[in-house]
């Protein structure tokens, strides 16, 4: 049985260490085809450490690299589970960290193991609600704050750059096809792209919205080698956005 290990003693700065080495270890280990680029001056912001994390995961998902047994008879389930500082989850006032599993969704009337362009992620008090969706449940569930409403499907897709700039319908994630995730390899790289990107300069205030995850970019490398710039887009975005995905970018300290 897997558990998520809980250090309630500088549980933010310990989980970010943990986070932060992973994303490292991972960068290093890809460095021929990792992108490099330079700091504040065109790169305003970076991703949060809870969207650093999240996004492992999902590089993890897509890569089906360490993917959870969970559900009757252990049926393999395409699920990792995780945890993430609470802070950054609808600007919680409290301390600590929250639990989530992200997931290829299950549940009735669209079943997403098969040849989907989206990928999930669900934080929830009830171990029901992520077996429902098709979850593997955190063990333990950390749901610390009740204010915090849970999301069982918070979706994200990678849309390639080149494709997002020509569509007329930007922001319904139903009517835009994302790349089919079954054709990713690995996720190589993400970060927040530079002011003068299309996002920076055409959705200048979904750029500046710590809530929206307009202007992440992934770099995704498919299954035949080609490394593709995709935006990363989710069904909570903005204004109603459940995840703070960017910071500012203070290079004082490098």
């Amino acid at each position: 049985m897997k558990t998520v290990s809980i250090f309630i003693v500088s549980a933010i700065s310990v989980f970010a260490f943990d986070i932060v080495a992973s994303g490292t270890a991972q960068a290093q280990s890809r460095s021929k085809r990792t992108l490099t680029y330079s700091c504040c001056a065109d790169y305003p912001f970076k991703l949060t450490i809870a969207a650093q994390g999240m996004m492992d995961m999902f590089s993890k998902l897509v890569a089906k690299s360490g993917v959870e047994q969970c559900g009757e008879n252990n049926k393999v389930v395409n699920s990792l589970t995780s945890a993430m500082p609470l802070e950054y989850v609808q600007n919680s006032k409290k301390k600590g960290i929250i639990t989530y599993a992200v997931f290829f969704k299950t549940a009735p009337p669209y079943d997403e193991t098969e040849g989907s362009d989206r990928v999930r992620a669900a934080w929830a008090s009830r171990a029901g609600a992520y077996e429902y969706y098709g979850a593997c449940i955190p063990e333990p569930i950390v749901y610390p704050d009740t204010t915090v409403s849970p999301n069982e499907v918070y979706g994200i897709k990678f849309v390639p750059i080149a494709r997002y700039n020509v569509l007329k319908v930007k922001d319904d994630i139903n009517k835009i096809n994302g790349f089919p995730i079954a054709q990713i390899r690995n996720i190589v790289n993400v970060y927040i792209e530079a002011r003068n990107g299309y996002i920076a300069t055409q959705e200048k205030g979904s750029y500046t919205d710590a809530k929206s995850s307009k202007g992440v970019v992934a770099v995704i490398e498919s299954i035949s080698g080609q490394l593709i710039k995709c935006y990363v887009l989710n069904n909570y975005d903005g204004v109603g956005g459940q995840l703070v995905w960017k910071q500012i970018n203070n290079c004082s300290g490098l």
